[in-house]
């Protein structure tokens, strides 16, 4: 079906909404339950030893690793342990890095939550996008439009 060829009065009718009302809390809860929350499905989240080893992958680490056995080889033990903990301690500081800026990122998509304003029970209120429902009555407008005199068409 093509909502936006429908008119408001036969969505309305078709989403069980009411134009004057919205829909009433129950039924918002009822709907939130049905069809889940109004956003994109996130990625999964590689695990922390993957994101660990992901580290090592980089091709100068490779030319590192190979230097490792290479000195090994040649019997420059102390050269090898050295190169060893020079990677290690390069991966450990890039997981950590990655790790804080996955909760930085995290954190920046909290704030930057959109808000809606919704009808319900008859009255207007605001409250963030993911909540809306099949049926929800939503106001539109733009504040760039009313800040800089413009209209739009």
């Amino acid at each position: 079906m093509n909502w936006y060829e429908q008119s408001t009065k036969d969505v309305v009718k078709l989403t069980n909404s009411h134009e004057s009302l919205g829909i009433g809390d129950d039924e918002r809860e009822r709907r939130l339950e049905t069809h889940g929350f109004n956003q994109l499905k996130e990625a999964k989240q590689p695990s922390a030893l993957l994101v660990f080893l992901l580290q090592f992958k980089d091709f100068m680490v490779l030319v590192l690793i190979g230097a490792t056995v290479l000195s090994g080889l040649l019997g420059e033990y102390l050269d090898a342990i050295a190169i060893i903990l020079i990677i290690m301690m390069n991966g450990i500081l890039g997981f950590i890095q990655e790790r804080k800026a996955e909760k930085s990122l995290a954190a920046l998509k909290e704030l930057s939550a959109p808000t809606v304003t919704v009808l319900r029970e008859g009255e207007w209120v605001a409250m963030p996008a993911k909540r809306l429902v099949v049926g929800d009555i939503v106001s539109i407008s733009s504040k760039r439009s009313r800040r800089c005199g413009c209209s739009i068409a």
